[in-house]
This record gives C-alpha cells, sequence and structure tokens, in this order.
C-alpha cells in the first residue's frame, strides 16, 4: 500500500508541473501609430528584448520625406510624438522589425494626413456716404465717404474706378473725391492667417458714390428800405446829428452803405448808421454775404438814396413846459402826520427855472401848506435856445399850497367800553361747566388799552377776551394812539371791576327713586308656606346712569316699565346713583329698608310646616391591585329619597359609581322640597379625583405558581429535558457494553 501512496505522490507532482508550466503567458507585441491634422503619436510596447545578437527589434519614421526617428535597437518598447504644420496636407510612413516573428513587425507605408480645418473670419458691414449739398454752408458740399464697421479676423482693401487696391482701416471714414464725376468703389475682404473667408454677398461691397447734382446755393428773397432820423436842434444855429436805421434781413443778405456816390465804395452796415450830418446823403444797398448765396429778386436790393434835411437857426426855438403842483392832504391812514405839499419842475431842453433868489430848480420840490411859491422860467440863452415869439421871458408861474386844518391831521378816537362778566353757570344748556369770570376788552380804532391786574403796574393789552379769578380786581383805563385824540365820553378814571366768587359745580339736580319692598307670606305652588325675598326697587330716570347697592352695580338693563327689582334679605341697604357729567341727585346716597316678615304676616298667612332634615354622605374608594376607584352617594338615615344629586352637572341617584384614574368629579347635595339639610352640615359639595396606586402589583413570591413570569417553567422544562436524555442514554451505553 506503501507504493501505492508513493506512486500517486509521483502522479500528483506531476499533474501540477503540467498545470503550473500551462499558466505560464504569451508575450503581449502592442503598437499604435496615431496621426492627426496637427501631428503624429507612435507607441510600441511589450516587444520581446533579447541580448543575444541578432535579437533586436528596429524602427524608421519619416514624415513629409524626411526620417525625424531611426533606432535599430529599441528593446521593447518605442515611444515618438511629433507636431507639423497644421495648415497643410504632411505624409508619414512607420517600418517596425521585430526580431522574434514577421508577425509584430509591419509597414504603415507612406500615408497622407489632411491640414487641420481653418474657422471661419466674421466679416463686418460697410457704409457708403453720398456727397451732398451743406446745409450749414449754402454752395459748399460734404464730402462722399465710406466706413466699414466690425469684423474678426479679416482684413479690407479698396479699389476707386479701378484703380490699385488700398488699404482700408476698420471703423475709420475713408473720403473719396466725387468732384469730378461719380466713383465706382470695390471693397475686397481677405482673411487672416489660419482662417478662411466665409461666403458673401460681394455685390453688397461694391458701390458708386455720385457726384453732387446742382451748385448747392442758397436762394434768398429780400425786401425792405432803410429809414432816416433827421438831426434835431442843440442850440440855436446849431445842428445835431441824425442816423439811417436798416431793417433785417433773411440770412445770407446784408446792408451796406456808402457816403461817396451811388456807385461806392462800399461798407457794411450795421443795425443803424449814426453821426449823419442835417444835409448830407448816404447810399445803401443789399448784396449777399457769401458765394453761396443768390438773391432772387436783385430789383429789390437798390441802391437807396437817403438825404437828411438841413436844419436853420429859427428850428431851434423851445416854449417852456407848466409844473405840476401836489396839495397837501391829511391822510386817514397815517393819522397825526401831517403831509407835504410839493411841485414838479419838467425837463425842458432850452429851458432854466428858477426861484424867486435865482436857484435853479430841477425835478420835485417841497413846499409848505398854507405858502405860494413863483417859478420863473427862461430860454438857455448860452446855448443859444429863444422861447417862441409872443411867450413872455421870463414865464412866471404862481403856486399857492392850501392850509391844513387846526388839528393837524389828528384824528378823533372813539374809546371802547369793557364788558365785565363774573363766574356763572349756564344752566340748562352746560350742565356741569363752570365758565369762568372774565373781561372782554372791544376793538376800537385809534385805542390803546392799559390793563391794572389787582392792582400790578398797568401793561399794554390788546383787544380781546381775558378769564380771571374770583375777587380778581381789573382796572381798565385807555390812551389815544399818536394822531389820535379820546372822544369826550371817556372817564377820566377808566373802567374798574371786582369778580365775584365761583360759581359752584353748576349741577343740574334729576330725580332718582330708590325704595325696600318687605319680606311677605306666601304658599308656592306645592301649597308648602314660603316667605318671599325682600327688594330693592330703584326707577329709571334721564340722565341717571345707574344705582350701587352697598357699592354693587345694579343691572339697568333688566328694568321693567320703568323700574329694576333687585332681591335682598331683610336688613339696611346704602343705595347710591351714578349720573351723567353736569347732573347731580339730591339726597342721594341713602338708606333703604327691607323689613322681615312680621309675626302678624304669619298669622294670616298660616303656621309653616315642618322640613325633615337630611344629612347627605359621601364616599370614596381609590384604585388598588384588585379594585377599582369609585364613589357612593347617600344619606346618613337612609332617607336618600329626601336628597338631590348632581355630579359635573347632571343629576344623578344615590349609589356607588365607578371613577376613572386622573378624572375629576364634584358632587352636590340639595335637599328635595319640602326637606332641609341638617345645620350640623358644614359643606354639600365633594370632591374627588382617582389616583393610580402607588404600591407595586408583580407578585414576585408567586415564583413557579404564579402567572406573571415564565422564567421558571422554562428552567423547569430544561432540567426535564437533560433528565430525560440522560435516562434515556443508559439503555443504549449498557447495550455498547453487551456488544463489546
Amino acid at each position: 500500500m506503501f507504493k501505492k501512496l508513493i506512486a500517486a505522490g509521483a502522479t500528483l507532482a506531476v499533474a501540477l508541473g503540467i498545470v503550473a508550466l500551462a499558466t505560464v503567458p504569451a508575450q503581449a507585441h502592442d503598437h499604435s501609430v496615431n496621426a492627426t491634422c496637427s501631428g503624429l503619436t507612435v507607441n510600441l510596447t511589450n516587444y520581446a528584448d533579447d541580448s543575444q545578437p541578432g535579437h533586436k527589434n528596429s524602427v524608421v519614421v519619416t514624415i513629409n520625406d524626411a526620417p525625424v526617428a531611426s533606432n535599430p535597437d529599441f528593446g521593447s518598447s518605442f515611444h515618438l510624438s511629433k507636431t507639423w504644420d497644421d495648415t497643410r496636407d504632411n505624409t508619414y510612413r512607420v517600418v517596425v522589425k521585430a526580431w522574434d516573428s514577421d508577425a509584430y513587425s509591419f509597414d504603415t507605408g507612406t500615408l497622407t494626413q489632411k491640414a487641420c480645418e481653418k474657422p471661419s473670419a466674421t466679416l463686418g458691414a460697410v457704409t457708403p456716404h453720398q456727397a451732398a449739398c451743406d446745409a450749414q454752408h449754402p454752395g459748399a458740399t460734404t464730402s462722399a465717404s465710406f466706413v466699414i464697421i466690425g469684423g474678426d479676423h479679416v482684413t479690407y482693401s479698396y479699389t476707386l474706378n479701378g484703380g490699385s487696391a488700398q488699404a482700408a482701416t476698420v471703423g475709420s471714414s475713408v473720403p473719396v473725391d466725387v468732384s469730378g464725376g461719380s466713383v465706382a468703389v470695390v471693397i475686397t475682404p481677405t482673411a487672416t492667417s489660419g482662417y478662411k473667408l466665409p461666403s458673401y454677398d460681394a455685390t453688397a461691397w461694391s458701390f458708386t458714390l455720385a457726384a453732387v447734382a446742382g451748385d448747392c446755393l442758397s436762394h434768398i428773397t429780400v425786401s425792405g428800405t432803410p429809414t432816416v432820423t433827421e438831426a434835431v436842434c442843440d442850440a440855436v444855429g446849431t445842428a445835431g446829428t441824425g442816423a439811417v436805421s436798416f431793417p433785417a434781413l433773411p440770412a445770407g443778405a446784408k446792408w451796406q452803405y456808402s457816403t461817396d456816390s451811388s456807385t461806392g465804395p462800399w461798407n457794411d452796415a450795421s443795425s443803424t448808421l449814426r453821426g449823419l450830418a442835417a444835409g448830407s446823403t448816404v447810399w445803401a444797398r443789399i448784396t449777399v454775404t457769401g458765394s453761396g448765396y443768390v438773391i432772387t429778386n436783385p430789383g429789390a436790393t437798390g441802391p437807396f438814396t437817403l438825404t437828411l434835411k438841413v436844419l436853420h437857426g429859427s428850428d431851434c426855438v423851445t416854449p417852456p413846459a407848466h409844473l405840476t403842483q401836489t396839495q397837501a392832504v391829511c391822510d386817514a391812514q397815517n393819522p397825526g402826520q401831517v403831509p407835504e405839499a410839493s411841485y414838479t419842475v419838467p425837463a425842458t431842453t432850452g429851458v432854466v427855472y428858477k426861484d424867486a433868489s435865482g436857484s435853479v430848480l430841477t425835478g420835485k420840490q417841497v413846499a409848505q401848506p398854507g405858502t405860494t411859491v413863483k417859478v420863473f422860467a427862461t430860454p438857455d440863452a448860452a446855448k443859444g435856445y429863444q422861447f417862441p415869439t409872443g411867450t413872455s421871458n421870463p414865464t412866471v408861474y404862481t403856486l399857492h399850497f392850501d392850509t391844513l386844518s387846526s388839528d393837524g391831521c389828528v384824528l378823533s378816537a372813539v374809546h371802547g367800553v369793557p364788558t365785565f362778566e363774573d363766574s356763572r353757570c349756564e344752566l340748562p344748556t352746560h350742565p356741569g361747566q363752570i365758565f369762568s369770570g372774565d373781561y372782554i376788552l372791544p376793538a376800537a380804532t385809534g385805542v390803546v388799552y392799559q390793563v391794572s391786574l389787582n392792582g400790578a403796574k398797568p401793561i399794554t393789552t390788546d383787544a380781546g377776551t381775558y378769564s380771571t379769578e374770583p375777587g380778581d380786581v381789573v382796572v381798565v383805563t385807555e390812551t389815544a394812539q399818536q394822531g389820535f385824540s379820546l372822544d369826550a365820553g371817556y372817564p377820566a378814571e377808566g373802567y374798574a371791576h371786582t369778580f365775584g366768587p365761583d360759581a359752584g359745580s353748576c349741577l343740574l339736580a334729576v330725580a332718582a327713586v330708590a325704595q325696600g319692598d318687605p319680606q311677605t307670606c306666601t304658599t308656592d305652588a306645592d301649597g308648602f308656606a314660603v316667605v318671599r325675598d325682600g327688594a330693592i326697587v330703584v326707577t329709571v330716570e334721564p340722565h341717571v346712569v345707574g344705582y350701587t347697592i352697598n357699592g354693587t352695580p345694579v343691572d339697568m338693563t333688566k328694568a321693567v316699565n320703568g323700574t329694576v327689582t333687585v332681591p335682598e334679605q331683610p336688613g339696611s341697604y346704602l343705595v347710591a346713583v351714578q349720573t351723567e357729567t353736569g347732573y347731580a341727585v339730591v339726597d342721594f346716597p341713602i338708606t333703604v329698608v327691607v323689613d322681615a316678615v312680621d309675626a302678624d304676616a304669619l298669622k294670616v298667612c298660616g303656621p309653616l310646616p315642618s322640613h325633615a332634615l337630611v344629612t347627605p354622605t359621601f364616599r370614596d374608594q381609590q384604585a388598588g391591585c384588585f379594585t377599582s376607584a369609585s364613589f357612593t352617594l347617600g344619606e346618613l338615615n337612609g332617607d336618600t329619597e329626601d336628597v338631590i344629586w348632581t355630579v359635573n352637572g347632571s343629576t344623578v341617584a344615590a349609589g356607588t359609581y365607578p371613577a376613572k384614574v386622573g378624572t375629576t368629579y364634584t358632587a352636590v347635595a340639595a335637599a328635595t322640597k319640602g326637606n332641609g339639610i341638617d345645620p350640623s352640615v358644614t359643606t354639600t359639595t365633594f370632591t374627588f379625583t382617582p389616583t393610580a396606586s402607588s404600591s407595586p402589583c408583580d407578585l414576585k413570591t408567586l415564583a413557579l405558581t404564579g402567572t406573571g413570569n415564565p422564567t421558571g417553567w422554562i428552567g423547569l422544562g430544561y432540567l426535564l429535558l437533560i433528565i430525560g436524555l440522560a435516562l434515556a442514554a443508559v439503555p443504549l451505553i449498557r447495550r455498547r457494553r453487551t456488544a463489546e
């Protein structure tokens, strides 16, 4: 058998050797050649690398017929990455020779890689500007031009009438001379290096700039004739100078004048030509301001002949002018101020005005009322002036000024009479309102009031109404303002008044009624004699807001037929009244008595029946381990029918009721009609809130006999199981021993 084991081991070793040999991996020999428009990448990996002679791997890489790499022995790997001109087509070839197998050798042959696709340039736009007449400069024209706006990666050139090409700058206006006639413009866009020109409409880049038709002259129509201002006399025999005024002309036209002849020489004229001698002649004409204007009505341009008249010495005669006189009149707006009288000397050329003393007078002169003033007018002989024939020289002006009244413009002032009002009530219109004492100073023209209060220094006081306090002493005096005098009716001592005492509360009295109704003996519907409660009855009255009984407000909303009845037990009660502001009730508060039923009334009503006295009982039971919470309603002597019970507002019969833990129960006991509660009972209201049991209820001492814990039963079952297995094993052991 040992030999069999050796043979099996040998067989197993051989098998494992075979498996190991079968799992040796083969050599991979990976290669990749990648060409793009921008370059070439060659990667050779996992080639067999052997140091024996002749076991060599070689590679040759050619780009555009020029070798870029030649490695006769690159071992197990070779890497090459080259870039080329991406704007042209490029050729390449890769030749690899593997020593271990031709299966890993390859020759790509000569291949061509296309150039990279160029991005497109963006064209802008061209805007031509035709030449036109220059509205701001008649006769001139604006220049023809064009401007190229926008474009990316593009340049522009242009030709004029097929001439040589010229470069155009984007955004700059290119002027074109069209004075010799129209010019054909052709613009050629060219893409910059690395970009291609997109297709475009060549007609949009070719246009003609035309010459301006017409002369661009401004045609204007003129009208108007100059006016002459004649020379005037400066002095006898001495003439002044005149002037010529030129009317306004339209734009492009102007006035010219000549003082030599109707043919010139000409000078440009302003609006007025001054300093022209009397008897002189001026020639005027209208002409254009520049070559860009043409006058459409040349017959209106003149020349105009303008001659000033000749002056003589007799033309320098001037008459005197009358003086203006102003009388002095009292001004009611400024009493007491004496106005001035005056006269005004006119400014007359060639006339001199003087007073009686020989002083020269000019402008406004002041005079005194009640006086007479004389003014003498003479021609200014020093300057060659003379009065007309028949005019007195000198001419005398006599001015009489009226006398003012003896009062000197002082006005009579009508004094004011003060009004004094003591503190007062105004009933029934203003109940509760006390009107303080006051005095009124009426408005009076020309009067100043001085008021002294309680002997103090008088102070100036304006017209108006002023309040006082009871007992104040007020003295009012008056003085006349400036320009006024007090009338004869004013008392020299002024006006004095002593104000009376306070008017009081000024409350308006209103009526109120409160009375007590006594207890009475009566019989109820069941025939029992009962005592009806007494009451206090109050009336509803105007301006009475409400009543209080011993401080408790009466609900006036319960009024019936004008009265409110408030049940009360026998006794004395203080009744007070609340009124609206300004009103008062006489003789309130008052004491109202509610009488108890008397013995005579009881005799008339009959003796009252005797009542049974009952004693309510209430017992409660808290929850335990084996009991629920409950409460019991009863009567001490078992007379449960004589007691009425309510629990939480619901009427229930006597008996025992379950209670829920955490819920509050309020039981109220009352005697049935004809019965009463025993006086020894201190309360008829009972409250009970059950709570959960505070002691544990898991009976651990029961052990195996209890029902709360199954652990004992499990232990017992396990023990019984062990014993049973042991007992079952005994026959088996014996059987084995017997068999042995």
